[in-house]
């Protein structure tokens, strides 16, 4: 029995000597420690914000819920700051209607990462962290509910980007270094400017278009700077989904890299030399646009009217006009007459009315404005809209009754209206500014149309 323990005992004791020959001694991957890595970091990020001689642009987004609209917690915010060696910060931005600064404090410290923090209150950049409810900003007592202290991420050294995430909410935030020599109050009004021609003469019924990587999406609510987004052709009476931006002088940024269906990166949308699409600057393929078919068929189902002035018509249908014109001003011994507008609002959605708008001035000064109608089929078919005027009931219509001998002409402009156009924005992303509508069977005979 004791020889069996023995035997067991000596074989244990192999086997542990085996082993400990077997286990290779493994050197440390790092010099340094990870305490001593990071304080290393974190003084390099320090130089890094100090050294921008101009200072930095934050691109700033508070959340990244979007499955509700709140505008204020999803759009973005734009600050310039400039950090000192002194543990100063001054930041500037739009606020309170005006651009203004303030001088606060900050720091990078270690908190198990890199953290960016602005440690003493700035009221500028405080107030979309602020929780203060009397800020009745979302009702839910957390005011904008944005972040103050951010995780210090990934640098790129060409790009002189700072990739930052928000340490409550996990929103990711930039900041890049701004060019010497720019003035900080004229840069927000570069933001201003490319917000005005990107949005300016949008209402938040007009539809934009996104094409990314073969999917098609319809946005809304463009200048509420937070996107109501349905795949094309879904139902719009929907919640959708909502993704908010932020206006750069040359563009847009979105908030998230994890946007409709991961097709679109968090890279910038810069506006194109032909000023008609914001395009991705990951990939040119993922753009944002207006569609001239698109905007006129969703203002006509917001009960709009399209109008074409006269003075934009062909040099032919002047013409009739003129004619029309003498000859109801000859029948109704008025001292004025002029048809001011041809127009077109929806009837369904397989018809409009086509109105002929006028007003006649009688002698005494009186001014009497006439709507006159006729039906008229229309069909939107590859982005060409076909209008076809029903011209059997012309002769109930006031300017007819009243042109006398220009009643052939009153014919002759109903009836030039009909064909197949194609429509183009005189304007890219400003359709109030006009829709070009040519005629596909003879291009020198086009028109505007517009509110």
């Amino acid at each position: 029995m004791k020889r069996s323990n023995y035997i067991v005992l000596s074989i244990l004791a192999l086997a542990a000597a085996l082993m400990a020959g077997c286990s290779p001694r493994v050197d440390d991957i790092f010099d340094e420690s990870a305490i001593e890595r990071l304080t290393s970091n974190n003084a390099t990020v320090k130089e890094r914000l100090i050294a921008a001689p101009n200072g930095w642009v934050m691109q700033y987004f508070p959340r990244t819920n979007n499955t509700a609209s709140d505008s204020a917690q999803h759009q973005g915010y734009t600050f310039l700051m400039q950090f000192r060696q002194d543990g100063s910060v001054t930041v500037a931005a739009p606020f309170e209607g005006a651009y203004r600064t303030a001088t606060s404090h900050w720091d990078v410290v270690n908190d198990n990462s890199t953290v960016l923090t602005f440690n003493t209150f700035n009221y500028i950049f405080h107030y979309y962290s602020n929780p203060d409810p009397d800020l009745n900003l979302t009702g839910d007592g957390v005011g904008i509910g944005g972040d103050y202290e951010f995780l210090v991420l990934t640098y790129n050294e060409k790009d002189k980007c700072q990739e930052l995430k928000g340490k409550k909410n996990g929103t990711y935030n930039y900041m890049y270094a701004l060019k010497d020599g720019q003035d900080w109050p004229s840069y927000f009004k570069d933001i201003e400017k490319m917000d005005s021609t990107l949005f300016g003469a949008l209402s938040n019924t007009t539809p934009l278009d996104m094409y990314a990587q073969g999917k098609h999406f319809t946005l809304f609510n463009a200048r509420k700077h937070e996107f109501r987004a349905f795949e094309y052709g879904a139902d719009t009476l929907g919640s959708g989904s909502y993704y908010g931006f932020l206006v750069t002088p040359d563009g847009i940024r979105f908030h998230d890299d994890h946007l409709l269906e991961e097709l679109i990166s968090n890279a910038p949308f810069r506006l194109n030399d032909k000023k008609d699409r914001l395009v991705s600057t990951a990939l040119s393929d993922i753009y944002i646009t207006i569609d001239a078919v698109e905007a006129f068929r969703s203002d006509l189902n917001h009960n709009k009217e399209w109008l074409a002035t006269a003075d934009q018509l062909s040099a032919e249908t002047q013409t009739w006009i003129h004619n029309i014109e003498a000859g109801v001003l000859n029948r109704l011994k008025s001292s004025k007459v002029e048809i001011q507008s041809i127009g077109w609002t929806r009837k369904s959605a397989t018809a409009l009315t086509m109105n002929i708008n006028w007003t006649s001035t009688n002698k005494s000064g009186k001014t009497t404005s006439y709507k006159d109608n006729v039906n008229c089929t229309y069909s939107i078919q590859d982005s060409r809209l076909t209008l076809s005027p029903d011209s059997t009931n012309i002769k109930s219509m006031n300017v007819y009754k009243y042109s006398g001998t220009a009643q052939s002409d009153v014919v002759s402009l109903v009836k030039s209206f009909n064909g197949t156009f194609t429509m183009e924005l005189v304007q890219g992303f400003a359709p109030a500014k006009g829709i070009r509508l040519s005629d596909t069977e003879d291009r020198d005979k086009s028109f505007v149309v517009k509110h």
